[in-house]
């Protein structure tokens, strides 16, 4: 957050354009840690930063994919049963990291692999095209080319 002299001294859209950019620091900050927390299995916490990153950014596409791979890593360590429930929200995170930011690949790589492991073919196979559309030269390309081709949408 600002220095209170430094907001006392700001007016208007300085002051709103401040708050925001801090704001959207603090949120990054939270979103960036939470990320460590989900590679070190540390869910609870992770969960705990990212309701705090999308509390100050609500429309942050990174950090609902950040959620959408917090909750596809937690089905994996539960029981069957929970295993459904988590996996909808990880495809809703997802969804709307890629609605917020059409532009944004990512979230359609993590869609094209749950729907890969879900065995729905056609959206992995639409995924896929479109996380590669988006980023030619990602540096899994090939891996998902290699899934592509196993899909049917690309002739080897």
């Amino acid at each position: 957050m600002p220095h209170p002299t430094a907001v006392r001294a700001l007016a208007g859209d300085d002051l709103t354009a401040a708050l925001r950019a801090a704001f959207e620091r603090e949120a990054g900050l939270l979103r960036d840690n939470a990320l460590l927390d989900i590679q070190a299995g540390r869910f609870k916490i992770a969960q705990e930063r990212l309701d705090r990153a999308l509390a100050l950014t609500p429309r942050d596409p990174i950090a609902h994919l950040f959620y959408g791979d917090l909750y596809h890593l937690e089905a994996r360590r539960r029981t069957l049963a929970q295993q459904t429930a988590f996996l909808r929200k990880a495809f809703e995170a997802y969804q709307r990291a890629a609605e917020l930011d059409r532009a944004f690949a990512d979230p359609f790589r993590q869609l094209g692999l749950l729907y890969y492991e879900q065995k729905d073919e056609a959206h992995a196979r639409e995924a896929f095209e479109r996380y590669l559309a988006l980023k030619a030269d990602a540096t899994d390309a090939s891996r998902i080319n290699g899934y592509l081709v196993e899909l049917g949408g690309l002739v080897p």
